[in-house]
C-alpha cells in the first residue's frame, strides 16, 4: 500500500491514537478530488480548475490559515498537501456527523425524524435542495453567515492572510478602472453572444430531448426556454459591466464563499 493510500485509509477510523485526547477526532474525512486514471474530459476540467485558476490551493490555504479566524466553525484540519506536478491534493479534516434523512418516496421526504438540539441536519445531495428540511431557513442561515464573513473582513479580521483591504470610492473606481478601459470591439461582443448561446442550447437540448422526464412541464417548455435564451444572449456582452457595477465601491466588496448553495 502506498503512503498516500495508507494515509487516506486511516482516515476511516483514527481510533489508534496512542493517547486519547478530547481535542482530537477519531472519525476523519479525506478529500482526494481528481481521479488518478482520468478521462480527457476530466483532464480538461482539472486543468481549468487547478492549473489556470489554482482554486485548489485556495481551498487548502483557507483551511490551513483561516480556521481560527472565521466567525463560524469549519471542520478541524489535520493534514493538507498538494502535488504541483499533477495538481492533485489531499485534505484531511474532522468528519461531520450528519444526521439521518427520513424515508424518501417519489422525490419527497415522507418520514418525519425528531431532531435533538444542535443535531446536524442530513447532508444535501447534489441538486437535491427539494429534500431539505425547511429550505428557506437553511438558505437564510447560509446568507447570514456570509454576512458575518463579509463584516469581519471589513473589520480586518483576515488581514493576516488576505492582507489589508483596499479601500476605494465609487468615483475613484470610475476614474481608475472604468474610464481607462478600452471600448469593447464588435467582434468580441459577437463571440460572447455566440459562446453563451451555444452553452444555453446544450442545456435546452438536455431539458427537452435528453432528460425531459426529470424536468417540470415549465422547465421544458420550449417557448419559455427560447425566451430565456434570447434574453441571456442579449445581455451576454455586458456581463463584465454588471460585475464592474457590483464592485464599484469597496463598501460592497468583501471575502465571500463562491459556491454557497446548500448542496455544496
Amino acid at each position: 500500500m502506498s503512503p498516500l493510500a495508507a494515509l487516506v485509509t486511516r482516515t476511516e477510523d483514527a481510533s489508534m491514537f496512542s493517547r486519547p485526547d478530547p481535542n482530537l477526532h477519531t472519525k476523519l474525512f479525506a478529500k482526494y478530488p481528481w481521479d488518478y486514471f482520468e478521462s480527457e474530459t476530466g483532464k480538461r476540467y482539472r486543468m481549468q480548475m487547478s492549473a489556470y485558476q489554482d482554486m485548489d490551493s485556495a481551498e487548502l490555504l483557507t483551511s490551513i490559515c483561516c480556521e481560527h479566524l472565521f466567525p463560524f466553525r469549519i471542520p478541524k484540519l489535520y493534514f493538507a498537501d498538494i502535488n504541483r506536478e499533477t495538481t492533485n491534493y489531499v485534505l484531511i479534516v474532522e468528519r461531520i456527523p450528519f444526521g439521518r434523512r427520513g424515508k424518501v418516496v417519489k422525490g419527497k421526504v415522507t418520514e418525519k425524524i425528531e431532531r435533538k438540539p444542535f443535531e446536524i441536519l442530513p447532508v444535501c445531495g447534489k441538486y437535491q435542495d427539494y429534500l431539505l428540511e425547511d429550505a428557506p431557513s437553511i438558505y437564510f442561515a447560509l446568507f447570514r453567515e456570509m454576512a458575518h464573513l463579509a463584516a469581519w473582513d471589513h473589520q480586518g479580521r483576515y488581514d493576516a492572510f488576505l492582507g489589508p483591504m483596499q479601500k476605494y470610492t465609487e468615483q475613484e473606481y470610475l476614474d481608475q478602472v472604468i474610464r481607462v478601459r478600452k471600448p469593447q470591439k464588435e467582434r468580441k461582443m459577437e463571440v460572447l453572444k455566440g459562446g453563451c448561446q451555444s452553452m444555453i442550447e446544450k442545456g435546452i437540448d438536455f431539458a427537452v430531448n435528453v432528460a425531459s422526464q426529470i424536468f417540470t412541464a415549465s422547465g421544458r417548455d420550449k417557448a419559455k426556454l427560447e425566451k430565456m435564451k434570447k434574453e441571456i444572449v442579449e445581455i451576454a456582452p455586458y456581463f463584465d459591466d454588471i460585475r464592474s457595477y457590483m464592485s464599484n465601491s469597496s463598501d460592497w466588496t468583501a471575502a465571500m464563499h463562491m459556491n454557497l448553495q446548500a448542496d455544496n
